[in-house]
């Protein structure tokens, strides 16, 4: 007896255990329509999601079109999720199509390893994909992310709280993406740059942004090695390029970046490693630049920042509070500079040199200011050894040589201080050990120190000036052991009275954008430039190879 109800009670455990089975595969979803699985997700808002039929037995395939509203039961749901795990491993899922903006959410893994899925594109209307949406969707070569003003969240690929973990879309070959509107996704330490959607996908070339896009945000082309073409909508207007932002991008030129007019500022890091940029063409409109924004750049050769009114501000390439830190161009192997307005970066102690962008790069041999610059700012040069002729890199606009503006270019062998200077700081020619000629222009003698020049240039260099009695008895300037007071000026030749290149308004002498040299009747100097300066009285200006008379009336 006790054996036969022991029989029975084991039968009885297999039944409810078979039955438990069939209740869970029944309740994998609430109901079916149109060949798509849904769960109710609110009887009172009556909204319902996509869901799968089993995780292991998916059925979906082609292209599935997911409705707007869907009826079970004489009851309409508002479809409004795709939840988790609602496509997993549909290997012959093509494309997902929506027919409404009711949806909003993607649930987590929902499209986990679907491979036949080619171009992914992500409507407007959705707010929030989950962890793990795209993994293994190793077919995916393109991604939209359509126009909308509401900002996208993004979950990652994997999770990895020592900062090792990947972006959405890690596991997708991409080739192109195009994002329309502002992306939130985990960047909540340094080393988190894997939760950028795109962050270290090798294989993306081309990426462009929409019209709504404010900022290139943090970390967002990380790594993206293959990166050659930036592209912005019309209407796309970024004033920001966030820090990380191209880290890395060792495909990527400056003339492929294409910074709109819109961007303002340039972030930490934001262009670091990026080793084939080569000429940086830094425009007016961006007026900050911060720390270590070209850092590893060993590719740039040249860099010119183009004429401009407003200050550009510069962060260092490594800041180090003993005063050797390192200035933001420090990486660079430059040859070439040209510097068209006024820059600010700190020299806050006598030691941090280092912070000048150009401070210390032995491979400059040829540096210009522009016309717009009224300074050359302390420390500016420092250290730069191959710079050799110094005549045309102080424009007739400066009043001012900062201090160590130029100390330490050992090779420089001759310098020419317009006559608009008024000061020079201290030690702002100090150990240019080949210095062999200093030309002052200035009538007056600037006001220099006496630590101004070294020794060996006082010894040893010619000093040739208008007037060799005042800078004889000037502070400094009369250290000098050889000086040449410079006579009538022999450039001037077949002087003419019609000049068509030359205007004067309110006393200043225009050559409408051409450089040009302003003599007295005695053929000194007193100017030159685009623009100078003068009073009444009779002037020869040479302009475009040709010499010509002008008088100034009162």
């Amino acid at each position: 007896m006790m054996i036969m109800k022991l029989q029975r009670l084991q039968r009885l455990a297999t039944l409810l255990l078979l039955l438990g089975v069939f209740l869970s595969v029944a309740h994998a979803y609430d109901f079916v329509s149109g060949g798509i699985y849904y769960n109710i997700t609110s009887t009172t808002n009556m909204t319902a999601s996509v869901t799968y039929f089993s995780k292991t037995n998916n059925a979906y395939s082609g292209t599935v079109t997911i409705p707007a509203f869907v009826s079970h039961g004489g009851k309409d749901y508002t479809v409004t999720a795709i939840g988790e795990y609602a496509f997993v491993g549909c290997t012959s899922l093509d494309k997902v199509e929506f027919t409404s903006d009711h949806l909003k959410t993607i649930g987590n893994y929902a499209f986990s390893g679907c491979n036949g899925m080619k171009n992914v594109v992500i409507p407007n209307h959705i707010t929030q994909i989950g962890n793990g949406a795209f993994n293994g969707c190793y077919g995916i070569t393109g991604v939209t992310i359509e126009e909308g003003e509401e900002t996208l969240t993004l979950g990652c690929n994997y999770y990895d709280t020592s900062g090792k973990g990947k972006g959405l879309f890690y596991d997708c070959p991409l080739y192109s993406v195009f994002i329309g509107r502002t992306l939130s996704y985990a960047t909540s330490n340094v080393n988190y740059y894997g939760y950028s959607p795109f962050a270290k996908i090798t294989t993306l070339e081309k990426a462009r942004l929409g019209n709504p896009v404010t900022s290139i945000q943090n970390y967002l082309f990380y790594g993206c090695t293959s990166l050659k073409t930036m592209v912005y909508n019309s209407q796309c207007k970024p004033t920001l390029v966030s820090i990380y932002a191209f880290y890395g991008c060792t495909s990527l030129t400056w003339d492929g970046v294409g910074l709109p007019e819109s961007v303002k500022t340039i972030g930490s890091y934001a262009f670091q490693n990026c080793t084939k940029l080569t000429n940086l063409v830094i425009k007016p409109h961006i007026t900050t630049i911060n720390n270590g924004a070209f850092n590893g750049c060993t590719g740039i050769t040249g860099v010119t920042i183009e004429e401009g009114e407003e200050t550009l501000t510069l962060g260092c390439n490594y800041y180090d509070t003993s005063g050797k830190g390192k200035g933001l161009f420090y990486d660079c192997p430059l040859s070439s500079v040209f510097i068209g307005r006024p820059l600010s970066y700190a020299t806050s102690n006598v030691n941090y040199y280092g912070y000048s962008p150009f401070a210390n790069i032995t491979t400059i041999e040829t540096a210009n200011l522009g016309n717009l610059v009224k300074s050359v700012q302390g420390y500016l040069f420092y250290g730069c050894k191959s710079i050799v002729d110094g005549d045309g890199i102080i424009p007739s606009s400066v009043t001012s040589i900062g201090e160590r503006a130029f100390s330490g270019c050992a090779k420089l062998k001759t310098i020419t201080i317009p006559n608009k200077v008024k000061s020079i700081g201290q030690y702002g020619f100090a150990n240019c050990t080949e210095l062999v000629r200093v030309t002052s222009l200035a009538t007056t003698p600037p006001s220099i120190y006496a630590n101004c020049f070294s020794e060996n240039t006082y010894n040893n260099a010619t000093l040739i000036v208008h007037n060799a009695n005042a800078y004889g008895q000037a502070v400094g300037w009369k250290l000098f052991q050889n000086v040449e007071e410079s006579g009538v000026v022999t450039e001037i030749t077949d002087v003419q009275t019609d000049a068509p290149e030359i205007t004067v308004f309110n006393g200043i002498i225009h050559a409408e954008g051409l450089d040009m040299k302003v003599f007295n009747m005695s053929g000194y100097l007193i100017g030159e430039g685009s623009e100078v300066p003068v009073t009444p009285g009779l002037y020869i200006v040479k302009v475009g190879g040709k010499s010509f008379k002008v008088q100034i009336k009162l």
